[in-house]
Order: C-alpha cells, then structure tokens, then sequence
C-alpha cells in the first residue's frame, strides 16, 4: 500500500509553534511501515515546543531503530515498542521537570501501519480523523469539564493512553490534528464534501496540502488563535 502524506504547521496568533510532528515511512522485506505523529505543547506549562519535539522525536528514533533490526517483528511486538517507548518518554520529561523545578507536557496522536493494519496511540486533546467517503474522528477528549486536559505525556501521573487497533483500505484518508487545527471546525471537516477531493484515484500531494490550508483558513476565520498543526495521509 503506498501512503501520500503532508503536512501543516501554523504558529497562527502565537509566538512560537509548539507543536511538533513527524512522518516516517520504511520499506523493508517487500513491506511497507509507516509511523505518523502530531504533539501538542501544553502552552499553560513552560517549555511545551520542547515537551512536544522530544516525544515526536524519541518516536521517530525507536521507528529507525527497530526498522534496522534483522529481524520483522509483529505488530503485537511494535505496539509494545512503542507503549514502552512513551511512558519511557513520560518518565524523563517529568524527571527533566523535577530537577528545574518545573512541569512540561505534551499532548501526542500516534498512528503506525504495517500495509493496511497497524493501530492507535492517543493522549490529551490532539485527535485522529479516519474515513473513506466521510472523516470520523477516532480519539476520545481528554478534558476536564472546566477544559483543562486530564492528562498528558509528561506531566502529572502516567497517562492512560488510548489505543485502538486499525485497518485501513485504499482510499481511506487520516488526519492527525493539534487542537488548534480542528476544534473550531471539526464539523466541516468531518463534511463528505470537504474531503471528495482526496478520495480520488489521482489525489497528490499538493491536493492534500490545498486542503489543509483550506481548513486552516476557515479556523482562523472561525476566531482560532492558538498554533494549527496536522498530517494528512491518504492510503491507495
């Protein structure tokens, strides 16, 4: 299955972006894996572009590591690897928080695909649309009711991270998206409309990125002030 993917990354009415993403895609023995990740810098604690950078990145080297190996591991296996590899990744940013006297955390929405099976990691307020004629989204909101999130990569206790098994068919459209990219406008992007140009046989990555403008613009038409970022993957 080949994946045609891209990306935005807006900072919008804030100083800094910090929002972090990552796109990996190896080829190995006759298949294909391909790892997609979007964090999302808590902006209420300090250093959220480092929080977020580090889990995307700590991501993408356990994705090379384990793509080097000799050996092809199960998908039960790599969703092992990579469970460990965030509360390893929660545990050394709330020891990084602890030496300065500080709290950092990120939000993360993960996928990973092995052809057309793989599954979910979710935490905090990011989330995955996934759907074929019409986006759905996938992840639950972890908020509390006064809007504060309830957990997140780095900071308080270990997440409860949210997973889910998938499996996608040709023509099926991912969308990993910041909160800031989707939650002022998840209704039209959930439009069967808005993603009929995706569907398409010929779809490219410049379509993918007209898209992910367009959906950008209206948010900020919408009054959206906070950093917009995501990947869009389209499957065929």
């Amino acid at each position: 299955m080949e994946f045609i993917f891209n990306f935005i990354w807006e900072k919008n009415a804030r100083e800094e972006n910090e929002d972090s993403l990552c796109v990996r895609h190896v080829t190995k023995e006759g298949k294909d894996y391909f790892l997609a990740v979007v964090c999302d810098g808590i902006g209420g604690l300090p250093q959220g572009e480092n929080a977020s950078s580090f889990v995307a990145d700590s991501l993408r080297k356990e994705m090379i590591r384990i793509s080097e190996k000799k050996s092809i591991f199960s998908k039960r296996k790599w969703r092992n690897i990579f469970l460990r590899k965030i509360y390893q990744c929660h545990q050394q940013l709330k020891a990084y928080g602890d030496e300065r006297g500080i709290r950092l955390g990120t939000t993360l929405s993960m996928i990973f695909l092995c052809k057309n099976k793989g599954f979910l990691f979710h935490v905090g307020d990011s989330a995955v649309f996934i759907g074929k004629k019409r986006l759905k989204k996938k992840t639950k909101l972890h908020r509390k009711d006064d809007g504060a999130l309830r957990q997140a990569v780095g900071a308080g206790i270990f997440p409860k991270v949210e997973q889910k098994r998938l499996r996608v068919k040709r023509g099926c459209i991912i969308l990993l998206a910041s909160d800031g990219f989707y939650q002022k406008c998840e209704k039209e992007i959930c439009e069967k409309t808005r993603i009929r140009t995706l569907g398409k046989r010929d779809c490219r990555e410049e379509d993918i990125t007209l898209w992910l403008r367009n959906v950008y613009k209206l948010s900020v038409q919408k009054g959206e002030r906070d950093n917009a970022s995501a990947i869009c993957v389209v499957c065929r």
